[in-house]
């Protein structure tokens, strides 16, 4: 590799500065961030599902579907690349719930659905721990509200709800839909759709709902776990 040397005028001279190590330099600690970020993400993703075996492959899941949602929708590579990370860390604050409120077979009671709902508030508090999360924590912590107010945890409505939690949401539910959970089997696409399309403009996000229904309906389907 050719080094490169930059003239700089230092006001009576001109002295030639050897640059190409500082760029080397920088593209090692870049990848290193690169590196500690995936791996964090990793670990922490293992953690959430581990306690809970009927969500392993959930946040991946949720992950893809909701980055092609994104990329339909036109966002810009920075934002799909948050809205993708936002998805593999969707549910980390699940992490504070009891495990056998999360496995539990039987529906859920009002003091354990709270519990439950909590999660949010606690992602929100774990990943502010590292800087490097803080352009995906609005989307963790507001993916649960609803167009309506009826969502949680803060009732937020409409444009309050940024657009990468309206597709978080969107994904969340599709996907959960499909799924096999502790407290009933997988309900199928089909009335996952319906869920979608009855609630759109109401509960979801329309032209999210609009984008996952002919995403699905053209044959995406989610990688096996």
């Amino acid at each position: 590799m050719t080094d490169l040397v930059v003239p700089v005028e230092d006001g009576k001279s001109r002295i030639f500065v050897n640059v190409s190590s500082d760029i080397t330099e920088q593209k090692r600690t870049e990848e290193t961030l690169k590196n500690t970020l995936r791996s964090t993400v990793e670990v922490l993703s293992v953690i959430t599902e581990s306690r809970s075996p009927f969500s392993v492959g959930h946040q991946k899941n949720v992950s893809r579907l909701a980055s092609e949602i994104a990329r339909k929708l036109g966002l810009g590579e920075e934002r799909l690349g948050f809205v993708t990370l936002a998805g593999l860390m969707l549910d980390v604050g699940m992490i504070a719930v009891p495990s056998e409120i999360l496995s539990k077979t039987g529906l859920l009671n009002d003091i354990e659905r709270r519990l439950i709902e909590q999660h949010v508030v606690k992602g929100k508090e774990i990943l502010e721990k590292a800087d490097f999360f803080r352009p995906i924590i609005v989307q963790i912590y507001q993916h649960h509200e609803r167009l309506d107010g009826s969502g949680y945890p803060r009732g937020l409505k409409g444009d309050e709800i940024i657009l990468e939690a309206r597709i978080l949401a969107v994904a969340d539910v599709f996907e959960s839909m499909v799924s096999h959970r502790p407290q009933r089997p997988a309900l199928g696409i089909e009335k996952a759709l319906l869920e979608l399309k009855s609630n759109a403009g109401t509960l979801y996000d329309p032209n999210v709902v609009k984008t996952c229904v002919l995403l699905i309906e053209s044959g995406f389907t989610f990688d096996s776990n």
